[in-house]
């Protein structure tokens, strides 16, 4: 079946942005590509067409690309049916906007989409994400309780020594600081000062059910922590990845494979990997973590995706990920570790790349161990 794209309804403030080179259009049908299209640029719309091999109900994205691969205008059409025949569609692309945080400082527009990561097809939608690590100093003066990290001498290195029910208390008391809605809930109660309280005054370090069985609302408007989908498809870069080979047919089918987010080098090559992270061998002279922010970005101007601390996810750990595609996957559905992301400054290399994940308990410590934000 043919799909015909007979205009963005913003193309005339998209042609007047200069920096758009091209605009590239996807099907996904069930959490699946079915067909991609590189819009033409006339003198008042984009258009083209492509084929999909499937009939049924669609989501439609648009991706409005500048010369350095960098998604900064997006649309997305919902629900969109498609039949036997010639069918005309109409995406409306708004302009990529950051997030800022009076706490916290910038938060990158992440822009939505479709990744492979070894195992099966992942979609997630757009969200933001904090540019830097959370530092001790933001963690204490949100959370008003002292900065727990080894190395809280040093300004600006991120949080460590915060398990994972330590990084939902901040995310909860910076939503209610910013007068937004919450994303978690612990024993009914979205407060955390009640969940201290009910915990006898403290934060759990040891195993703590009520804590465990938190819950997230996805679409509220505050903070939480990235599921692991998002962090691996911030890391590999997304739709902006600048290694263009990754994505066909609009999906990144081989971003998992880098050596370390922001890397160009084919074949999750390691050489420059020391210009875009803290880890073992530029780290352990010092014996510390580093300040935020320090190494070179990726793709989507993020900071330390790769090495400084490792970085607490939401989801429960499972071995494996599921073998059929999924959309805004949150993980396996029991378990008693949670996932973290990144790589450390006293880890190696290997655990820098894209791929790369462990472990650990939720009430866990470790002086290698931080977080960072996102927002829907």
């Amino acid at each position: 079946m043919n799909v015909n794209v007979m205009g963005i309804s913003s193309a005339r403030a998209l042609i007047s942005d200069s920096t758009v080179t091209k605009v590239l259009i996807v099907a996904n049908q069930s959490g699946v590509v079915d067909g991609s299209a590189t819009l033409t640029k006339g003198s008042t719309s984009w258009s083209g067409s492509f084929s999909v091999s499937n009939t049924g109900s669609s989501d439609f994205w648009a991706y409005a690309e500048n010369s350095s691969n960098v998604v900064v205008w997006m649309g997305q059409t919902t629900g969109f049916n498609v039949s036997s025949g010639s069918n005309p569609i109409t995406i409306t692309l708004s302009a990529m906007a950051n997030d800022s945080s009076t706490n916290i400082g910038t938060l990158k527009v992440v822009a939505g989409g479709t990744f492979y990561n070894g195992t099966a097809d992942m979609t997630v939608s757009t969200f933001h994400m904090s540019q830097n690590l959370i530092t001790g100093a933001e963690y204490a003066s949100i959370t008003g309780l002292s900065d727990p990290s080894s190395f809280s001498s040093v300004s600006n290195h991120p949080v460590e020594q915060v398990n994972w029910y330590g990084a939902l208390v901040f995310c909860n008391d910076l939503s209610i600081n910013e007068g937004l809605t919450p994303a978690y809930t612990i024993g009914g109660s979205t407060s955390p000062s009640t969940w201290i309280s009910n915990a006898g005054g403290s934060i759990p370090t040891s195993d703590n059910t009520t804590w465990d069985a938190a819950t997230v609302n996805i679409s509220a408007t505050g903070y939480r922590l990235p599921t692991e989908a998002e962090y691996m498809w911030a890391t590999m870069g997304g739709m902006s990845d600048g290694l263009t080979t990754d994505i066909s047919g609009g999906v990144n089918t081989l971003g998992y494979n880098k050596g370390y987010a922001g890397s160009v080098e084919a074949g999750g090559g390691q050489t420059n990997i020391g210009n875009y992270a803290w880890y073992y061998t530029n780290s352990i002279s010092n014996s510390t973590t580093s300040s935020v922010g320090t190494k070179l970005a990726n793709e989507l101007e993020i900071y330390d995706l790769s090495g400084n601390v490792w970085e607490w996810c939401w989801d429960r750990y499972a071995s494996s990920y599921p073998s059929t595609a999924q959309t805004n996957y949150l993980g396996a559905a029991s378990g008693t570790y949670r996932v973290r992301r990144s790589g450390g400054w006293n880890g190696s290399a290997t655990s820098c790349t894209v791929a790369g994940r462990n472990y650990g308990n939720p009430f866990g410590l470790g002086n290698a161990v931080g977080f960072r934000v996102v927002r829907s």
